[in-house]
């Protein structure tokens, strides 16, 4: 079953850390080690992946919600600073992958409001 996962990369060389997140199975994610630029050269540039460890943060029950965290932490832990993180930008969210129903539980998230708050909705 394809889990909603937030996790963290850390470099054992330089402490760095990358904050990802990705939808797949747990079977998947073990093989699986983020695709943001940044990391990806890092790896590149070492042919190897021996010198970082791997961590899930989060197992989420919506897209909408895995996007919030990771972005969050993003945030949090100040992964876009060079000198911290490999994490290029701070906005993970990736509107084109949202289904309407998960973009509007995002937007709803973010802004901490339900479909109940708006008049016109009618359960």
């Amino acid at each position: 079953m394809k889990q909603h996962i937030v996790y963290q990369i850390t470099d054992s060389l330089t402490n760095k850390i990358y904050i990802g997140s990705t939808t797949t199975t747990l079977d998947r994610f073990k093989k699986y080690w983020g695709s943001g630029n940044a990391i990806m050269a890092e790896y590149k540039k070492r042919g190897n992946k021996k010198d970082f460890s791997k961590k899930i943060i989060a197992l989420c029950e919506s897209k909408a919600a895995k996007f919030e965290l990771e972005y969050h932490l993003i945030l949090k832990m100040n992964a876009t600073n060079t000198d911290v993180g490999y994490n290029l930008d701070g906005s993970p969210v990736k509107l084109m992958d949202l289904s309407p129903k998960d973009l509007l539980d995002f937007i709803l998230t973010r802004e901490n409001l339900k479909l109940s708050d708006f008049n016109w909705y009618n359960k």
